[in-house]
């Protein structure tokens, strides 16, 4: 019986998107959103968030506090934030993982329990 050849999650290819979007719009955009880990309860949602950002045309940072996404990419901690309604704001700024201090101190400003 023959094995069948291991797949990537479905995740995984949305974070690899993500990580090619993430330097388009830091070349677009200054403005920045805070990092935190990514947690499994999470990544249903973040999936949405991707799929929201792949369809992103203009970045605005209006109310961006209605709701957060996390995302990890690249041994970095990005977060992207947006609002519910179909227009995705958004602004993204990747942490170098080692700031552990800040993350941890950015995860409870959005609530997150991190580990």
């Amino acid at each position: 019986m023959a094995r069948r050849p291991h797949r990537a999650r479905p995740h995984h290819a949305l974070l690899k998107k993500l990580a090619k979007d993430i330097e388009s719009l830091k070349k677009a955009n200054n403005d920045v959103v805070e990092a935190v880990e990514l947690r499994k309860q999470w990544r249903k949602k973040t999936r949405t968030a991707l799929n929201e950002l792949n369809s992103l045309n203009t970045i605005d940072i209006e109310s961006i506090e209605e709701f957060k996404y996390v995302a990890f990419v690249k041994n970095n901690y990005a977060m992207i934030r947006g609002d519910k309604n179909k227009k995705f704001k958004c602004s993204i700024r990747i942490l170098p993982s080692q700031d552990s201090e800040e993350i941890k101190r950015m995860a409870n400003e959005a609530g997150i329990k991190h580990t």
